[in-house]
């Protein structure tokens, strides 16, 4: 069997790879490790830029690790959108002679993280922009039949305030996806279909209902089941319980969400039918800001022309009051010419966005009398 090294040598000789000296790096520094490899920062010399080191753990590589480095290298190589951590190329570490994926960089960490950090001063427009580019990223993938089979808010990154996807090495075509495949990633973003039958073939719905997931925690800042343990999350999702509506949740994204991550998959919408709803969502947003905009503008334009009347009023009875000649002009006429038209505009209801509650948010959370009948305290 060709090893891991044996093959991407030859994909760099014939220009299949951009090969990138390992020399080229500076300040390498350990940022992230997780089991299937390390993620370290470093600086690109020639490239001016940070980058982030992807690599295995040691110098012994198994033959899981070698279809996962395998497996996203050759994703990687194929695909390019902004809102997919994208591949630069390859490098070697000389000194372990191991192969290393060199990324770009997000600076401002994984959603998980910057959600601890930001969530207090993000507002709705952010939230939904948020989930607009998790799913522009999915809807880029699914449209090459490529199943990502691990989404989780640490696979999601953060740069410049803009979402990526990130780490494709679980992913595969649909077409390579069989009854035999392994069921990976972390337990609340899991569909229950990978708990009930083990030899259930995963497609783009699996995905849909981990987006699902992504969606409420956007919305609350908090990862999902959080209080529940991680070996326990299975049997709520089994039985059909989710995580309960935040409070002031827009009622529309709420639906979407719960339609996400619904039990059965031919019940989940698609890719395509979740960016059209985002995108109508966005677009109530933005009309909503521009109507208070234009209202603020009004108000605006208004006090101005007011304290205009005024000043060149007082302005004109102090020249009469010294006997200054004003010919042909009068103060109506003075005042008249700085008043401002204010915009005329239109508030539709129909862009009104409501924040009621769901009825479930009103009632006791099922994960909290789960919580007992199952002694997890």
């Amino acid at each position: 069997m060709t090893s891991l090294k044996g093959l991407i040598d030859m994909k760099i000789k014939c220009g299949n790879i951009d090969y990138i000296e390992y020399n080229n790096f500076s300040d390498i520094e350990k940022i992230g490790e997780g089991g299937f490899g390390i993620v370290n920062r470093a600086n690109w010399i020639d490239g001016g830029i940070k980058v982030a080191l992807k690599g295995p753990l040691n110098n012994s590589i198994d033959d899981n690790q070698k279809e996962y480095f395998l497996r996203e290298l050759k994703l990687l190589r194929q695909i390019n959108h902004p809102n997919i951590n994208r591949f630069l190329g390859v490098t070697k570490d000389l000194v372990r002679n191991n192969y290393i994926i060199v990324l770009q960089y997000a600076n401002q960490g994984n959603l998980r993280e910057y959600l601890e950090k930001n969530f207090p001063s993000l507002h709705w427009e952010d939230k939904i922009q948020m989930a607009l580019d998790i799913t522009c990223g999915l809807k880029y993938l699914h449209s090459r039949q490529i199943i990502h089979r691990d989404l989780h808010a640490k696979n999601i990154l953060v740069n410049n305030g803009s979402l990526m996807i990130a780490d494709l090495g679980l992913s595969k075509r649909s077409t390579e996806i069989n009854s035999n495949s392994i069921h990976f990633g972390l337990p609340a973003y899991i569909e229950p279909q990978c708990y009930i039958d083990h030899n259930y073939k995963q497609n783009e719905k699996s995905d849909i209902y981990s987006l699902g997931v992504l969606f409420w925690e956007i919305s609350s800042g908090k990862p999902p089941f959080s209080e529940i343990p991680i070996f326990n999350i299975n049997l709520l999702v089994i039985r059909g319980i989710r995580e309960i509506p935040i409070e002031n949740t827009p009622f529309e994204y709420q639906q979407l969400y719960k339609n996400c991550w619904k039990k059965e998959p031919y019940q989940r919408p698609d890719i395509n039918e979740i960016y059209s709803a985002l995108i109508q969502l966005k677009l109530q947003f933005d009309n909503e800001i521009r109507i208070n905009s234009n209202h603020n503008l009004r108000s605006g334009i208004l006090k101005i022309s007011a304290r205009s009347k005024t000043t060149l009023a007082n302005a004109l009875h102090v020249l009469k009051e010294k006997n200054f000649d004003i010919i042909h002009t009068s103060s109506r006429d003075i005042t008249s010419s700085y008043e401002v038209q204010a915009p005329v505009f239109v508030s539709p209801s129909s862009t009104s966005l409501s924040n009621t509650p769901s009825p479930e948010s009103q009632t006791q959370s099922p994960i909290s009398s789960l919580h007992s009948t199952l002694n997890w305290s």
